[in-house]
Formats: C-alpha cells, sequence, structure tokens
C-alpha cells in the first residue's frame, strides 16, 4: 500500500493493527473515504466539506485512482489533514475497498470527489447508528445540482425515503443517494467489499446497498444532508453503462438460487430498468432509443401502462411531444 508521506495522518498500518495496543490509542470514529479521479476542479470542495463537519472525531482518507490531472499537488494544501493513496487506474469500485480496508473508523462515510457534504451531515447520523445496533446503513436525502446547465440548483431528491427493511423496494431501483451514506463497517466485513468488476460500469452503490440490506436494517434521514452534482463526466449522464451495470447487479442477484429471500418474478425488476432508461431517453428527445427500451420494457412485464403511454408519445416525434409538455 503506498501511501503519501506527506498527507499520512497516522502511522498505524491496518496490516500491522494490534489490538492490545490499539486500547491505548484513540481511533477515529468515523473513516471518510473519497475516491477521485482526474477531479481537480472538485476534489478540494470534497475535503473541505468534511472538515467543516460538526462531528470532529474522523478521518479523511483521499484514494487517487491515478489521476493525471493536478490533483495531488491541490491535496497538498490539506497536509497533516488527510491521509493520501495512491494506485494506478482501476475504477472506483477498486479506490473505494483500498480507502475501507485502510480506514480505522468504526463508521464508513463515502463522499465522491464531485459532491460535498452539508456541515451536520455527520452529527446527525452518527447517533443513528450508536443507538440502533440493527441499523446498518443510515442515508438522508440530498441537494441536486446540474452543472449541465450552468451549475443549476434543482432541489431535493423527490422520492421519499425508506426505512426499515427496504430489500424488495431497492430491486426496483436505486433510491439511496450515495454521498449521503454511514455504513457500520462492519456490513463490509459481512457482506464483502465493493463490486470491482463494476468499475467500467454504472450501479456499484446499488449492488452494495442491495447486499446490506439484505442483512441488516436500514435508516433514513429526512433532510437534505449532502449535495450530488450531475456534470458531463459523471456516469449518470451515462445511460448505457447506467444500464448494463443494473443489468449485471439483478443478474448476479437472480442468479444466487440458494437465496430464499428473493421475488419470484424477476422480470418485473429487468424491466424497471428499462423503463426508467426508456423514459430518460424519452425526455432527452431520443426518440428511437427510448421505443427500444420501452419495448424491452413492456416484453419483460405487459402490465405497466405508463410504459404503453410513453411509447406512444414517442411515436408521435419530437415536435408533437414537444407540444405536449407545454
Amino acid at each position: 500500500m503506498k501511501r503519501c508521506p506527506l498527507f499520512q495522518t497516522r502511522n498505524l498500518k491496518p496490516e500491522t493493527r494490534n489490538p492490545k495496543l490499539e486500547t491505548f490509542i484513540t481511533m477515529p470514529k468515523v473513516s471518510v473515504i473519497i475516491p477521485t479521479y482526474n477531479y481537480a476542479s472538485f476534489i478540494a470542495e470534497a475535503v473541505e466539506s468534511v472538515l467543516d463537519q460538526t462531528f470532529k472525531d474522523l478521518e479523511i482518507i483521499v484514494v487517487d485512482d491515478g489521476s493525471t490531472d493536478t490533483t495531488r499537488d491541490i491535496l497538498k494544501r490539506f497536509e497533516g489533514k488527510i491521509t493520501y493513496l495512491y494506485q494506478e487506474n482501476q475504477g472506483a469500485p477498486a479506490a473505494r475497498n483500498k480507502g475501507i480496508k485502510a480506514a480505522q473508523g468504526k463508521y464508513i462515510g463515502l463522499l465522491d470527489a464531485d459532491d460535498f457534504w452539508m456541515p451536520e451531515k455527520l452529527e446527525i447520523q452518527v447517533p443513528i447508528l450508536d443507538q440502533e445496533p440493527e441499523v446498518g446503513l443510515v442515508y438522508a436525502n440530498v441537494y441536486n445540482i446540474n452543472l449541465l446547465q450552468g451549475n443549476q440548483f434543482l432541489g431535493r431528491v423527490s422520492k421519499k425515503g425508506l426505512r426499515g427493511e427496504p430489500f424488495h423496494e431497492l430491486l426496483k431501483g436505486n433510491f439511496i443517494p450515495s454521498p449521503s451514506v454511514l455504513v457500520r463497517r462492519a456490513c463490509f466485513e459481512k457482506v464483502g467489499l465493493f463490486d470491482e468488476n463494476l468499475g467500467r460500469l454504472a450501479a456499484q452503490d446499488w449492488d452494495m446497498w442491495l447486499r446490506i440490506a439484505r442483512v441488516y436494517k436500514v435508516a433514513y434521514v429526512d433532510r437534505p444532508l449532502a449535495n450530488y452534482r450531475f456534470h458531463d463526466r459523471n456516469m449518470t449522464t451515462d445511460l448505457e453503462r447506467i444500464k448494463a451495470g443494473q443489468v449485471y447487479v439483478l443478474d448476479k442477484i437472480f442468479s444466487d438460487s440458494s437465496r430464499k429471500d428473493l421475488p419470484p418474478k424477476s422480470a418485473l425488476y429487468y424491466s424497471y430498468i428499462y423503463y426508467h432508461v426508456g423514459e430518460v431517453y424519452y425526455s432527452l428527445g431520443e426518440q428511437n432509443k427510448a421505443r427500444e427500451n420501452l419495448m424491452k420494457s413492456i416484453r419483460f412485464f405487459p402490465y405497466r401502462w405508463k410504459a404503453y403511454l410513453t411509447l406512444m408519445k414517442s411515436l408521435l416525434g419530437n415536435r408533437v411531444t414537444a407540444y405536449l409538455r407545454r
């Protein structure tokens, strides 16, 4: 493991930990993992949002996934405040896993380099994990910021947060915003680390939340505790990657015949993927791609009337569609 001495905050490495020694050493309660790849324009704000937390018992681990821009130079201003790890480019799941392996905290916060937290995030979420041992993950609402349209503020995520045991609802699609999450470290020890096969696809978060929701309860804070950016380099703008990643995740889940908690009609959940992708393509005016995905959704599950409605509107063409939206 390569650690940059300029930024190393502790000399105790995870692979040389001594439980007896740790009794006399104050370990951070929260480890915040920030993977980054060529996000020099964002990384400082992400780090500063963690340093500005009202909850202070934490460590920050930045994992540089082979950046070729000025990321490393920018991070020098945080000397003594972060741990900096470098690896050759392997993708976000591998970067997150490297950070988790190096983490010393009881709880793990995940923050992508292009997002940032509200100051009170950890102060609100840490007591929930402290007081509810059956909860493995706590998430919250977020603010959406669209950089594709001039830093446009989009407001809060509209989907209502679900608590308790949301596994079956989560199968319909990911409603847990990644930058809002705080995870009990024991979750990773029980369900494993992020799937590195998803490094060039999307849905690594959804895959992990599903695995955690199978064995732990989930808590939700109904207020925005993080800021999520949409821009031309994050995966939320690449629908084909998103679709491929989501199909991979469902394939993995429904191929596990030993699981007795799975719903019998897997086709329903595949239909959600193609329906949502079709809706987005329709909203973007890409009617051919919209129809292709909506037809696949209908083939998987022919009883969703909204899919037929959007399909019919897509056949009318962009001009008629624009008129109907007035």
